[in-house]
């Protein structure tokens, strides 16, 4: 589907490309142990982050929804209404919050 956010070529090289898997191992657990600790500060720093947003986030993703399916319809004629409300829906992030 063509968004129209300037995104698509970026998208569309994505869906072309391989996954690379990573083959890596940890020789410590004593390393491993050292760097998830000095990691933790950082995810609680996120995750209280993330839970002081949501409320922004659901009022900004209902008003959003309306912008993306208004500019979705032009872009993608041949799309069904159910299409397009559903990649409003997900491009508002509006999915998430219910």
């Amino acid at each position: 589907m063509i968004i129209g956010d300037g995104w698509d070529e970026f998208r569309k090289k994505i869906a072309e490309t391989t996954v690379a898997v990573p083959n890596w191992h940890v020789g410590s657990d004593n390393w491993l142990e050292h760097v998830l600790k000095g990691l933790w500060p950082q995810f609680v720093a996120l995750r209280d982050e993330i839970t002081s947003d949501a409320t922004r986030t659901t009022v900004e993703a209902r008003a959003n929804y309306e912008k993306w399916r208004a500019q979705l319809i032009p872009l993608n004629p041949g799309a069904s209404a159910v299409e397009i409300d559903e990649e409003a829906k997900r491009r508002s992030g509006i999915d998430k919050t219910l």
